[in-house]
């Protein structure tokens, strides 16, 4: 038997024995698996129904929209892989450096059985939402496929979709390994990237103005931006998905088939240039897991992070002036050490998304003055909120990956006299508040150049910071039965249930919400209401996660 498939069954084994070590995820496991069913029965149900009653639409805005909705597997790997990938192991770079094997093979295996199969998953389940959302928001949008078509359909979208996975991650490892090698400048994929997706957002941005100032609406500027000259030969191939996707394709175009094309050269070529690095391979799985090595240690012991940064001479991040004042006690000092060493070994980082949000927002209401466009109300809640609920999730469900590492340091606080309630409440107001600062200065700049008319985004920014606690101290105690972050199936279970815990926990403060609008509640009292109502969600959650928590075991 191969050592490779030998060790591909052991792993499946493993993860499903742990998805079994206790009833608790035992539990957890079969109610995973009957959602899933669920969701497919319901799936297939409403796409039959909807086939079946719903009316064609006009395809083009949808059309325009999933192309640029397309453009997200290339967004993902845009960061670098270092972050991201996890090919080999410690354990993995240790025994196959030794052992007599290809080092293309070993590399091959590890990259398709880890990287590749959940990059597959995440976007696969991107898409399987997708499909039942516009089936339920658009009513008759899959009408025009023939009944009995929609599962060849289906095939021809994964068939096309798999070589445009596995095409982009090849390629953005091959400019990471000959940039690790000093091969090509280290800013030659930067500029590509910042380039040609920056064309993209300014002619999708200026398209989209100058239909709202003509009255049209954004609809129509978002196709006439996908339609404009630069964007449809760049977005081409995207597009070719959107229409395989929403089964708009036509099979007799040959533009369809030179992109389809596109993709599998794409993925071809990759798969040879990085065969043809086989020998800079190990070194390169090396590094990566070296620099993650170190990542989870950091993360595990900041202070010996900022040591590190020190005596290298790295500039290490002050606290501003006034929180420098505070002198915390008791349990208030562990919310404030873990605030201190975060903000100074991670405090860049966020300062970085604080600046492009800035940008970001200055820019839109600069547009706005230089067409002459009136900010209505109505457009300042939908935009407000848009933002916090694009803001508040990724930034949730980036938390449990943070716990994972912050619940390792129990055996050394454990014996501290402070009671498991005050302890587990500090780390989930660390990271509330770490994720509550990177929508601080963008809402609060939108505010100040609105002036009378910001009040929304104040509501908006308030009312969303407490949906973002009430959502992370449902992920946290998820984390205390799947503490294990390396594991993807475990890694998987976290972050599912943390998303329905986090749900079900916001729905008291949904309900009052929607009530107290319909009601024309004053909207101060709406926002007590609401803060209130999360408050009470987190405070049952923090008591359940103290519980756990008096008895939890890293090594479980």
């Amino acid at each position: 038997m191969s050592p490779f498939l030998y060790l591909q069954i052991l792993r499946i084994k493993n993860a499903f024995r742990r998805s079994f070590k206790t009833p608790v995820r035992g539990f957890m496991t079969v109610l995973l698996v009957g959602y899933c069913l669920m969701f497919l029965f319901l799936f297939v149900t409403m796409k039959e129904h909807k086939a079946k009653e719903g009316q064609p639409l006009d395809m083009h805005f949808p059309i325009a929209l999933l192309t640029l909705a397309h453009l997200v597997p290339l967004l993902y790997t845009l960061p670098p892989p270092r972050y991201l990938h996890t090919i080999f192991s410690e354990t993995d770079v240790a025994n196959l450096y030794q052992a007599p094997m290809q080092p293309w093979r070993a590399f091959r295996f590890f990259l398709f059985s880890r990287t590749f199969a959940a990059f597959c998953v995440f976007f696969l389940i991107f898409a399987f939402y997708g499909y039942w959302t516009l089936g339920l928001s658009m009513p008759g949008i899959f009408g025009h496929a023939r009944e009995g078509s929609h599962f060849l359909w289906n095939i021809f979208y994964v068939a096309a979709i798999l070589p445009t996975l596995i095409g982009l991650l090849f390629w953005r490892l091959i400019f990471d390994i000959r940039r690790e090698f000093n091969l090509i400048p280290s800013y030659f994929y930067r500029a590509l990237m910042f380039i040609s997706l920056g064309s993209i957002a300014t002619i999708v941005a200026y398209s989209t103005v100058q239909a709202y100032v003509a009255g049209l609406g954004f609809q129509v500027g978002l196709v006439n931006s996908t339609e404009s000259l630069p964007l449809t030969v760049l977005l081409a191939p995207f597009k070719v998905l959107a229409q395989l996707f929403l089964m708009q394709a036509d099979l007799a175009s040959a533009s369809f088939w030179i992109c389809i094309a596109f993709w599998l050269g794409l993925a071809t070529s990759g798969y040879f240039v990085l065969r043809s690095h086989h020998l800079l391979l190990y070194e390169y799985a090396f590094r990566l897991t070296e620099f993650r090595a170190q990542m989870v240690t950091r993360m595990r012991s900041p202070a010996e992070r900022l040591k590190e940064m020190k005596r290298d001479g790295k500039k290490v991040l002050r606290l501003p002036w006034f929180a420098r004042l505070m002198r915390p006690r008791k349990a208030g000092a562990i919310l404030w050490l873990d605030m201190v060493v975060t903000w100074r070994s991670f405090g860049t980082f966020i300062k970085g998304i604080q600046w492009v949000l800035f940008v970001a927002v200055v820019g839109g209401w600069g547009a706005c003055q230089y067409y002459h466009v009136a900010v209505k109300v109505s457009a300042i809640w939908k935009v407000s909120g848009i933002a916090m609920f694009l803001a508040s999730w990724p930034l949730s469900i980036v938390s449990t990956l943070g716990f994972c590492e912050i619940l390792r340091r129990v055996e050394t606080q454990k014996p501290i006299p402070i009671s498991g309630l005050h302890t587990v409440t500090m780390h989930i107001l660390q990271w509330t508040a770490m994720s509550c600062s990177v929508t601080l200065v963008p809402f609060c700049t939108a505010f100040i150049l609105l002036g009378s008319e910001g009040y929304p985004t104040l509501f908006v920014l308030v009312a969303g910071w407490s949906f973002m606690h009430c959502m992370i101290s449902g992920f946290f105690l998820i984390s205390l039965y799947n503490p294990d972050s390396t594991d993807p199936i475990q890694r998987m279970y976290a972050m599912i249930f943390g998303l329905l815990v986090s749900i079900g926990a916001s729905i008291p403060a949904a309900v009052v919400l929607v009530v107290s609008v319909l009601l024309h509640v004053p909207l101060v009292i709406v926002l007590c209401l609401v803060i209130l109502a999360n408050l009470s969600s987190a405070a049952g959650l923090h008591y359940l996660s103290a519980r756990k928590y008096a008895n939890f075991v890293p090594t479980e």
